[in-house]
């Protein structure tokens, strides 16, 4: 099991964000795909 929570937008970039122990409530709560400012997108590699 990873740390980090993702989310990919319909333009193909690829955001994710730790979400803490918390994970199930806070992404329970994810009602639409509006990243905010703890979610990075993610670098290529």
């Amino acid at each position: 099991t990873g740390v980090m929570s993702f989310m990919v937008g319909e333009n193909g970039v690829i955001y994710e964000a730790d979400l803490g122990e918390e994970t199930l409530e806070v992404a329970g709560t994810i009602e639409s795909y509006d990243p905010g400012e703890a979610w990075a997108p993610v670098e290529a590699e």
